[in-house]
């Protein structure tokens, strides 16, 4: 299969320690692994080391889009946080999903994720 509809191609990455801007390419993860819940547990399990806290710098916090978000697909509007949540005792990996503009928008962008790590610089 030479082309994989729906897919910006693209995943934004964020380092807040250099405040570096980079992209991953999607397609490392396409097909492989399905939606884009399936590619932001496979990046997560890959960056993020056991035994990592909420609050550690080396926690991730990652956003991704489906093929379908941005599309006018039932229900194409959504999007899939993954991380370590400090909200429940004691910490551990979780996810969440959104709706409304900010999964379409990022999509129209030509992103299909944004991975934040690091730490803010002071």
């Amino acid at each position: 299969m030479t082309e994989q509809y729906g897919w910006a191609g693209k995943i934004l990455r964020v380092d807040l320690t250099t405040g570096i801007f980079s992209t991953v390419d999607t397609m490392k993860y396409v097909p492989k692994y399905i939606g884009g819940l399936g590619v932001a547990h496979r990046i997560w399990w890959e960056e993020v080391a056991p035994g990592v806290n909420a609050f550690d710098p080396e926690n991730k916090l990652i956003f991704m889009n489906g093929p379908g978000t941005g599309t006018i697909s039932p229900c194409g509007g959504r999007g899939e946080f993954v991380t370590i949540s400090p909200h429940s005792y004691p910490e551990q990996y979780t996810n969440t999903g959104i709706g409304g503009a900010f999964p379409t928008y990022l999509k129209w962008c030509g992103y299909d994720g944004i991975i934040i790590e690091g730490k803010e610089r002071k």
